[in-house]
């Protein structure tokens, strides 16, 4: 792709004071799921420019995710360069009455609460995300019945790897709150530094609803604060291929345009994202005697190239008969294995079977596997009770002579 023209921009360097973004307009009010493409190309790059990917509500609680260049800055140990990063802001206005609280991180993940532009939940991951590469962003929300917080989970996927990768979960206070309103932005934004002439492109805008249909926008609209000569956003191409699929963002230059907003219709061809059109799979299960107890571990590995879990179902059966002995189900993407205790099984072969239901709402084909329970072993009473059972025998004899 052709780097855009940028006039004169040592002479320009009133970046807009808000933006530019790109907001994407639907048609239905509530989604369960946020799907966002972005792209930044080696000639839009620079440091201290936050690539957003999606402004996101739950009801009044907003947030955001993206993707980051720091100037490898020493965070938490880790040097962070190309990281990305996800708020949701409390309602609260002290940093202290922490509401929104962080349920899982994948390794290398920062977390903490924020102050001075809100309160809220800030995580950052160093990846690191390269240049000249697609990334999709998820947000996704799901409810557990009786709690009284909304879950929801930030989950990347990287097209040239085909590599999907869950960073963080969290529990937003309020029951079954689903993700609000009618658009979903992503802006530029130079957050520290002077850097001039910083794009990114913006890929296709997803949402999905609680019924697992998918809501395409009718357009999307680019605007920006300050002089609009600053920035700019056109449709282009896939990466080095041209074409209308795509909104190209840019700002810090001189770039002749003269509206405040644009409106933006790319050829949205797709009825949903492609990562979704796979399906979750399940690539091992196994099952793991705990030794010195009744109890055994199901464990299972999925395929990180298809969608990642949401949510799991194990059935355990015995064989013949095909009776149900003991089952399990939970919504949560980081388990991959779950512990039973086989103390009232009967000696014999039993079946497992897992099924697991990915974020898109698709579920995978089932994995199966087998084990034994033995008969079960008399044990010997332990040292402490023999040595009891001896004092009291002692104690008789004791009094017996008397």
């Amino acid at each position: 792709m052709k780097t855009p023209p940028i006039n004169h921009p040592t002479e320009r360097a009133d970046v807009p004071t808000s933006g530019p973004s790109i907001t994407s307009w639907f048609s239905e009010n509530e989604a369960e799921l946020l799907y966002v493409e972005q792209y930044v190309p080696t000639a839009g790059d620079n440091i201290h420019i936050y690539w957003s990917g999606c402004n996101f509500y739950f009801g009044e609680r907003g947030g955001y995710a993206g993707i980051q260049h720091q100037n490898d800055n020493l965070v938490g140990g880790q040097i962070f360069t190309y990281n990305n990063i996800c708020s949701i802001w409390d309602l609260a206005s002290d940093p202290a009455e922490a509401e929104v609280r962080l349920d899982y991180g994948i390794e290398g993940l920062y977390s903490g609460h924020f102050g001075g532009e809100g309160t809220g939940l800030h995580t950052s991951h160093p990846m690191p995300w390269r240049l000249d590469q697609w990334y999709a962003i998820v947000i996704r929300r799901w409810f557990i019945p009786g709690e009284s917080v909304t879950r929801m989970g930030m989950f990347m996927y990287a097209y040239a790897d085909a590599k999907w990768t869950h960073y963080m979960s969290a529990s937003v206070p309020g029951p079954d709150i689903p993700i609000s309103g009618t658009t979903c932005t992503g802006f530029l934004e130079r957050f520290n530094g002077d850097a001039l002439g910083y794009h990114g492109y913006y890929g296709q805008h997803f949402r999905m609803s609680k019924d697992g249909s998918w809501q395409k926008p009718s357009h999307y609209v680019a605007t920006a604060g300050g002089d609009p000569d600053t920035w700019n956003a056109m449709l282009v191409g896939d990466g080095d291929n041209v074409g209308d699929a795509n909104i190209m963002l840019i700002a810090g230059g001189s770039y002749g345009n003269t509206h405040s907003t644009i409106q933006l219709e790319p050829n949205q061809f797709d009825p949903k994202p492609k990562p979704a059109m796979l399906t979750a799979a399940i690539l091992s299960v196994s099952v793991v005697p705990q030794v010195g107890t009744e109890a055994v571990i199901v464990a299972w590995k999925n395929d990180e190239s298809t969608p990642p879990q949401l949510s799991y179902s194990i059935e355990i059966r015995s064989l013949p008969g095909d009776v149900l002995v003991a089952f399990d189900a939970e919504a949560l993407p980081q388990k991959r294995s779950s512990i039973f205790s086989t103390a009232v099984f009967a000696a014999g072969d039993y079946e497992v079977t897992l099924t697991v239901t990915d974020i898109f709402n698709q579920s995978s084909l089932p994995a199966e596997t087998t084990f034994r329970v033995s008969a079960p072993v008399r044990r010997s009473r332990s040292l402490w009770r023999r040595v009891q059972a001896w004092v009291r025998k002692c104690a008789r004899r004791f009094m017996n002579t008397r």
